[in-house]
C-alpha cells in the first residue's frame, strides 16, 4: 500500500495543468518534443506560460502548418515549383526533401535578367515534360553533380542553339542519354563522345571554355584548334583523347589522350590522375618528361608513380613558407629548380624519394604547424574483435608520424593543410589496447577523397574500401574512381 501511494504521489506531482497539457497536444507535440519546439521556433522553453503566451504559439503554430500546407500542395505540382523557384518565391531552408532544396537553392542562386530567367523556367517545364532527370544528381568524374545546375548553364549559351528546344523529344529512357540526348539537339551537328557531356557539369572560374569545346567539337571542329587548350595536341593525342572513357570528364580526358599518344596505357593514366598533377596542366613539358620516363621503364610499379611526382614536385616547384621568429615569415625556394628527368634511373629515384621521407621525418618546419579542422565527420565502426576509425590528422607532427609508420611522404600535405586545399585522415584498427594504421586518406577542400594509400604506398583491400564508403556515405564525401584500385 505504501508503495502504491508513493506511486501516485509521484505521479500526481509530475503532471502538468490541464490547459498547458491541452496547448501541447493542439501543438501535435508531448512533453518530450515540446520545450525543443520552443527552442526552435523562439519562445521560452518552459511549461509555466501565460493564457497570452499560449495564444501566441498556438498562432505560430497554424501559421506554419498553412505554410506547410501551402508547399505541400506545390511540391505535388512540379510546375508550380519550377515557377515559384525561377520567381524566387520559394525559400530552399523551407523544403524538407534534399532535392527540392537542392534544385531551389541552384535555381536562386542563378539570378540574372528577367529574360534570362523565364528562358531558364521554359527550359525547365519542357525537360520536366519530356525526361526525368530534371530533379535527380549523377556522378560526374568523382564528383556528385546536380542535373539542375547543368541546364542553368546550358541556358546561357542560348543563343548558341542551333535547334529549337521545342522539337527535342528524347527517345530513351536513361538519364544520362536524356541529357545527352538535349545537348545534341542543341548543339551538336555530329556524334560526340559521351565524356564530353561533363564539361556542362563544371562550374568554377574558367570552366567555360570547356563548354565552348562541346559546342566546338559538336560542330565538327577538331578539339586541336579549340581555343585556351592548355597544351598544344598532336593529331595522335587528339584521337586518343576522344577515345576517353565515358566516365572521365574533360580534363581526365586531356590527360588520357596525352598518356596514351606517348604510348602509355590505362594502368599509368589512372596512377597519374590520382595525383596532384591529374588534373593540372601546368609546367606541361616538364610533367611529359616525367610521364615518358615512366613509359619507358614499365617494369618500375605504379604504386610508386604518386610518392615518385610528390618528390618532384616538391624538389622542382614548391615554394615554402617557413616560420623564422614569431609574426615574421621566410619564403624558401624549391631546392632543385633545375631538375631534369635526363638520365635518372628508377632505383636511383626511389632512393631519393626514400631520403626526402626521412629528412621531412626530421623537419622542424613541419612538426610546428597545426591545422583547422575540415568540418567533415570522424567514422568509427566494431568489427568482431576490432574497433575501425577514419580521424583527422591536425598537426604537423601527425604528418610526420603517419609517414614515418607507414613509409610514405604524407608530410608534404603539411602546407596545403595550413591553407585549407585538403585534409588528411588515418584509417586505424584498435584491439587490446593496441593500435594498427592502416591507411591514409587525403580529402579535397570540396569533399573528394581524392588518394588512399597504406603501407610502402599500397592500395586498400576490398575490406578497407568497405568502411571508405560508409564513412563517406555518412560524412557526405564523395569518392574519385580512382582511390579504388584494389590491392
Amino acid at each position: 500500500m505504501a508503495k502504491r501511494a508513493k506511486k501516485t504521489g509521484n505521479r500526481g506531482a509530475n503532471r502538468l495543468p490541464l490547459k498547458m497539457r491541452q496547448h501541447i497536444e493542439a501543438l501535435a507535440l508531448c512533453e518530450k518534443t515540446y520545450k525543443d519546439w520552443c527552442w526552435n521556433n523562439g519562445f521560452i522553453d518552459s511549461f509555466d506560460k501565460s493564457d497570452e503566451e499560449r495564444s501566441l504559439e498556438t498562432q505560430h503554430y497554424q501559421r506554419e502548418m498553412r505554410r506547410n500546407a501551402a508547399i505541400d500542395k506545390i511540391l505535388r505540382d512540379p510546375k508550380k515549383l519550377i515557377a515559384n523557384a525561377c520567381a524566387n518565391l520559394m525559400q530552399p531552408n523551407e523544403l524538407s526533401r534534399m532535392k527540392w532544396s537542392s534544385f531551389c537553392q541552384s535555381v536562386q542562386n542563378s539570378a540574372g535578367e528577367r529574360d534570362r530567367r523565364a528562358a531558364l523556367e521554359l527550359l525547365l517545364l519542357v525537360v520536366n515534360d519530356r525526361a526525368d532527370f530534371l530533379f535527380e544528381q549523377l556522378e560526374v568524374g568523382g564528383q556528385i553533380v546536380h542535373y539542375v545546375d547543368a541546364l542553368i548553364l546550358l541556358n546561357g549559351h542560348r543563343r548558341q542553339w542551333i535547334r529549337p528546344l521545342e522539337d527535342w523529344r528524347p527517345a530513351k529512357h536513361n538519364r544520362k542519354q536524356q541529357f545527352a540526348s538535349l545537348l545534341h539537339h542543341l548543339f551538336a551537328k555530329y556524334p560526340m563522345p559521351a565524356f564530353m557531356d561533363s564539361a556542362w557539369f563544371l562550374d568554377f572560374e574558367g570552366s567555360r571554355k570547356y563548354r565552348e569545346w562541346y559546342i566546338h567539337i559538336g560542330s565538327g571542329n577538331n578539339i586541336r584548334s579549340a581555343k585556351k587548350l592548355p597544351f598544344p595536341l598532336s593529331k595522335r593525342m587528339a584521337h586518343e583523347f576522344l577515345l576517353s572513357p565515358d566516365a572521365y570528364n574533360v580534363l581526365q580526358a586531356l590527360r588520357w589522350g596525352e598518356i596514351h599518344a606517348l604510348g602509355g596505357d590505362r594502368r599509368l593514366t589512372e596512377a597519374l590522375l590520382s595525383t596532384q598533377i591529374g588534373e593540372d596542366f601546368d609546367h606541361h613539358e616538364f610533367w611529359r618528361s616525367v610521364f615518358v620516363f615512366f613509359i619507358n621503364n614499365p617494369l618500375l610499379d605504379r604504386r610508386h608513380v604518386g610518392p615518385i611526382i610528390d618528390y618532384l614536385q616538391f624538389q622542382k616547384f614548391t615554394v615554402q613558407e617557413v616560420m623564422v621568429a614569431p609574426e615574421v615569415i621566410r619564403r624558401v625556394m624549391p631546392p632543385q629548380p633545375n631538375l631534369t628527368m635526363q638520365g635518372r634511373t628508377p632505383a636511383a629515384l626511389l632512393r631519393q624519394v626514400d631520403d626526402w621521407h626521412e629528412e621531412l621525418s626530421r623537419s622542424s618546419n613541419v612538426h610546428g604547424l597545426i591545422f583547422k579542422p575540415s568540418g567533415f565527420k570522424s567514422f568509427e565502426k566494431k568489427q568482431a574483435e576490432d574497433r575501425w576509425t577514419i580521424r583527422e590528422l591536425l598537426t604537423g607532427t601527425d604528418l610526420v608520424q603517419e609517414g614515418k609508420e607507414l613509409n610514405h611522404c604524407v608530410a608534404t600535405y603539411a602546407e596545403s593543410c595550413t591553407q585549407g586545399h585538403c585534409s588528411i585522415w588515418s584509417m586505424e584498427r584498435h584491439r587490446n589496447d593496441k593500435t594498427h594504421k592502416h591507411l591514409t586518406i587525403e580529402v579535397s577542400h570540396q569533399g573528394m577523397v581524392t588518394q588512399v594509400r597504406g603501407k610502402n604506398n599500397r592500395y586498400c583491400t576490398r575490406n578497407e574500401l568497405d568502411f571508405i564508403r560508409q564513412w563517406a556515405s555518412r560524412a557526405e564525401l564523395a569518392i574519385d574512381n580512382y582511390v579504388e584500385l584494389i590491392e
